[in-house]
C-alpha cells in the first residue's frame, strides 16, 4: 500500500488538474473572500488549536489544504485568461487606426502562407484631441502571402499595423474541429491576413537573447539538412522528427505513418528526449560507478544535453515539457533520496502546470504524461508475461512491452482526437523507435561536424537520407497491410471518460482481486456500452440534409441510415470540413457524382436548375443567372430553393417561377453578395438560412 505522506505531489498534482478543469466550465469569476476564508479556517485549525484537537482534526485540515488548492487553481487558472485583461483587444470598444505588436516567432512556411505570432502592445486611437497611444495586449496569429517572402517578419521586430485584426470564428459546421478554442487554449483570440503594405518596421531588435540564439540554431540545422538530404520526403521527415519542424511534411507521408502507428516519432516530445537521455547514459555508464560526484557530473551533463537539445528545436513547448519531466527524473535520481517515480512524474507536471494551467488542454501533453504513467507502471507486468532467452528476441519482446503498455493508456485519447487505430502498432514501432535512435544520433553528429569540419558533414547526411528512406519504405508497407487501420470511429468525451474508468478498475481488479472492482468495472462498461447503442440507434434513425460551409463551393450531404450520398466537388476540404460530421453519423457508404443517378434520388438538369428529389422533398438549385424566358406562367412548387454562385441578384426574381418553403443561400456565394440576399430574405419575411452568415445548415426529415 502507498503511503501518501512522502510523497505530496501525487495528492496536489490531481486536485490541482480538477481545478484547471473546473476552471473551464465554470460560467463566472470565483471571489477571492472563498480562498480568504478557507484559508483562515485551515490557518485557525492547523496552528490556534490545542494540539489534542489538532491531531484529532488533522484530517479535517488536510481536507481544508486541499480544497483550498482547489478552488486556488479554479482562480488562478480564471486569471491567468487574457481576455479578461480590461486592455485586452476584446474588451477595446475604441476604434483603432493602428496597432503596435512585437514579433514573437520567425514566419513558418504554410502550404499557402506563412505564419508568425504577434504580441499587441499598445493600440493608436484617433478621436477629437488627434491620435493617441493606449496601451494595449493581445496574442495574434498573423498570416503572409507567399509573394510576400522578401519581406517576412523576424523574430523581435517591432512593428506598425493598420486595420482590425479579426476575432477567431467559431466552427461552421457541425462536429468540425474547433480551430478558436484549440488558439484559446493559446491564449489567441484574433488572427490576420497581413500584407506587405499593412505593416512597417517601427523598430528592429533581437528580442530575448536565448529565444533568438534557440531560433537562429534551428534555422542553421535546417539549412544543413536542406543541403545534404536530396530527396522531399526523407528531408521533412528530418527536420520534423530531429528539428519538430512539420511543415514539410506531404499527406502521403503523413497519412503513411499515422496507419502504420507512427505518427509519435514525428512529433518532437518525450520520446525524442528520452533517446537522447538513454543515449547519454549508455556512453556515461563508467562515471556512474564513480560515486556521488560521479552521479552529480552525470546528471549535470544531462540537462545540460537535454536542454541544448530544447535550444536546437527552438524551444518549442512540447520539447520544454518534455526536458522539464525528464529534469525532474534526473534530479530525483541524482539525489538518491527516497523517491517515487509516481511523485517525480507528478511534481514536473504539477510546476509545468503552475507555469502554464492550459497546456492541460494539449492533446501532446495528454499523451505524454499517460504514455509514461503507462510504461511505468504495465512495462514491467507486460515484459513478465513472456520469458526469452535469445537476446535479440528478448529486445524485440521488451520493446513491444513498451509499445503495448503506452498503447493501453494511450488509444481512448488516439480513438477521441485521431477517431482511429493503428493495428500494426507493435510492429511499427519495432522499426521506428530504433530508427528514431539512429537518426536522432546521425543527426546530431551531423550538426556537430558541421562546426568543425563543413567538408565531410556531406557523407553523414547522405548515410542520414538512406536511414530515412529505408524507414519510410518500411513505414509503408506495413500501411499496406489488410486491416492496417481501423478508421473513421466516432468516440464521443463521455465513452473516452468511461473508458478510463474502465482501464483503472480492470488494473485495480488485477492487483487487489476483490469483486467490488469487478462490480465497478460491469457498471462502467455497461454505461459506456449503453451510449454506444444509443448513438447507433440515432444512426439509424437519421434522415438528414446538409448544407456545409466550403468557401466558393457547394457541398450537400443526404444521410439515412448510416447511407449518404454526396453533391460536391471531392476535394482536401472534404476531410476538415465535412468527414468529421459523416463519421459522427456512422457513415459507412458515401456515394457521389455519377452514382447519384442510379441511387434513391431522382436529378433532373433543366437550363440553369437542377432539381433533386429525395425522401419525397423537393430540392430546386440555382447555378446560373436567370433568363427571363425562363419565367413559366404558373410557379413550381418546392420544399428548398437552394441559391448557388452568385445566381440571383435579387429575391424578387424568383416569385413568379418558384414558390418553396426554405431558402437556402449557400456557401458558394461570395460573403457580401450573401449578406445583400439575406438582408432582402429578411424584409420580405420569408423563411431563410445563409451559409456564409449562419455557418451549415442542417435539414432534418424526422
Amino acid at each position: 500500500m502507498l503511503k501518501w505522506v512522502p510523497y505530496p505531489f501525487l495528492r496536489l498534482c490531481p486536485v490541482f488538474i480538477c481545478g484547471i478543469l473546473l476552471a473551464q466550465v465554470a460560467t463566472s469569476r470565483l471571489p477571492v473572500a472563498l480562498l480568504c476564508i478557507i484559508a483562515f479556517l485551515y490557518a485557525f485549525i492547523a496552528f490556534a488549536l490545542p494540539k489534542r484537537l489538532r491531531f484529532q482534526w488533522s484530517s479535517i485540515v488536510g481536507m481544508l489544504g486541499l480544497l483550498w488548492l482547489l478552488f486556488t487553481s479554479v482562480y488562478y487558472t480564471q486569471y491567468r485568461q487574457e481576455t479578461i485583461h480590461p486592455y485586452h483587444l476584446s474588451q477595446l470598444e475604441e476604434s483603432y487606426s493602428f496597432y503596435e505588436a512585437v514579433v514573437m516567432e520567425p514566419a513558418t512556411p504554410k502550404a499557402n502562407s506563412y505564419k508568425s505570432l504577434l504580441k499587441v502592445r499598445h493600440v493608436v486611437v484617433e478621436d477629437s484631441s488627434g491620435l493617441n497611444v493606449k496601451p494595449a495586449k493581445a496574442t495574434i496569429i498573423v498570416y503572409q502571402p507567399k509573394a510576400d517572402s522578401l519581406k517576412l517578419l523576424n523574430y523581435g521586430d517591432i512593428i506598425l499595423v493598420k486595420a482590425r485584426p479579426q476575432k477567431v470564428k467559431a466552427p461552421a459546421n457541425p462536429n468540425e474541429f474547433d480551430y478558436r478554442q484549440f488558439l484559446s487554449y493559446q491564449q489567441v483570440y484574433h488572427q490576420q491576413y497581413l500584407k506587405g503594405d499593412d505593416w512597417v518596421l517601427k523598430e528592429k531588435t533581437s528580442g530575448n537573447v536565448v529565444m533568438a540564439f534557440a531560433y537562429q540554431l534551428r534555422e542553421n540545422c535546417r539549412k544543413i539538412f536542406e543541403e545534404g538530404i536530396q530527396d522531399r520526403q526523407a528531408r521533412s521527415i528530418a527536420l520534423a522528427l530531429v528539428l519538430g519542424i512539420k511543415s514539410e511534411l506531404d499527406h502521403e507521408i503523413r497519412s503513411a505513418y499515422a496507419a502504420a502507428g507512427a505518427m509519435h516519432v514525428l512529433a518532437v516530445s518525450g520520446l525524442h528526449v528520452g533517446i537522447i537521455y538513454m543515449v547519454l547514459l549508455f556512453f556515461l555508464k563508467p562515471i556512474k560507478k564513480s560515486g556521488k560526484w560521479g552521479r552529480v557530473l552525470i546528471a549535470v551533463l544531462s540537462l545540460l544535453l537535454l536542454w541544448a537539445y530544447a535550444l536546437l528545436t527552438g524551444l518549442s513547448p512540447s520539447v520544454m515539457r518534455a526536458a522539464t519531466m525528464f529534469s525532474f527524473i534526473v534530479i530525483a535520481d541524482a539525489s538518491r533520496r527516497q523517491t517515487n517515480i509516481y511523485n517525480t512524474i507528478a511534481a514536473s507536471a504539477f510546476f509545468l502546470l503552475l507555469y502554464n494551467p492550459f497546456l492541460l488542454m494539449s492533446v501532446g501533453f495528454q499523451l505524454s504524461y499517460l504514455a509514461v504513467l503507462g510504461i511505468v507502471y504495465l512495462q514491467p507486468k507486460i515484459s513478465n508475461w513472456v520469458t526469452v532467452e535469445s537476446r535479440f528476441l528478448n529486445w524485440c519482446w521488451e520493446l513491444t512491452a513498451v509499445s503495448l503498455a503506452a498503447q493501453i493508456v494511450t488509444f481512448p485519447l488516439g480513438l477521441l482526437y485521431f477517431q482511429q487505430f493503428p493495428v500494426y502498432f507493435w510492429l511499427s514501432n519495432l522499426l521506428v523507435i530504433p530508427a528514431a535512435y539512429a537518426i536522432l544520433s546521425l543527426a546530431l553528429c551531423c550538426f556537430t561536424i558541421s562546426a568543425i569540419l563543413p567538408s565531410v558533414v556531406v557523407y553523414f547526411t547522405a548515410l542520414l537520407e538512406h536511414v530515412i528512406l529505408s524507414v519510410n519504405y518500411g513505414v509503408k508497407l506495413i500501411e499496406k497491410f489488410p486491416y492496417s487501420v481501423i478508421q473513421d470511429v466516432y468516440f464521443s468525451r463521455w465513452e473516452a471518460i468511461l473508458l478510463y474508468l474502465g482501464i483503472v478498475f480492470l488494473l485495480l481488479l488485477l492487483h487487489y482481486r476483490q469483486f467490488k472492482y469487478m462490480l465497478c468495472l460491469c457498471t462502467v462498461f455497461l454505461l459506456m456500452f449503453s451510449l454506444r447503442w444509443l448513438h447507433i440507434y440515432q444512426e439509424y434513425n437519421t434522415q438528414s440534409i446538409t448544407f456545409y460551409h466550403v468557401k466558393k463551393d457547394t457541398h450537400i450531404d443526404f444521410t439515412t441510415k448510416r447511407t449518404n450520398i454526396h453533391l460536391g466537388e471531392t476535394n482536401e476540404k472534404l476531410a476538415y470540413h465535412i468527414k468529421p460530421n459523416q463519421i459522427y453519423k456512422g457513415v459507412k457508404n458515401t456515394l457521389s457524382g455519377e452514382e447519384l443517378a442510379s441511387q434513391s434520388m431522382a436529378v433532373k438538369d433543366w437550363r440553369n436548375f437542377r432539381f433533386l428529389v429525395w425522401k419525397g422533398q423537393k430540392i430546386a438549385m440555382i447555378t446560373q443567372p436567370l433568363d427571363a424566358q425562363y419565367l413559366l406562367s404558373e410557379s413550381l412548387s418546392v420544399d428548398i430553393l437552394l441559391v448557388c454562385n452568385n445566381a440571383i441578384s435579387s429575391l424578387s426574381e424568383l416569385g413568379k417561377l418558384l414558390s418553396y418553403k426554405q431558402l437556402v443561400i449557400d456557401s458558394s456565394n461570395t460573403y457580401y453578395h450573401a449578406l445583400k440576399l439575406s438582408q432582402e430574405a429578411e424584409e420580405l419575411k420569408l423563411n431563410y438560412h445563409c451559409v456564409p452568415l449562419q455557418g451549415a445548415y442542417e435539414y432534418q426529415l424526422n
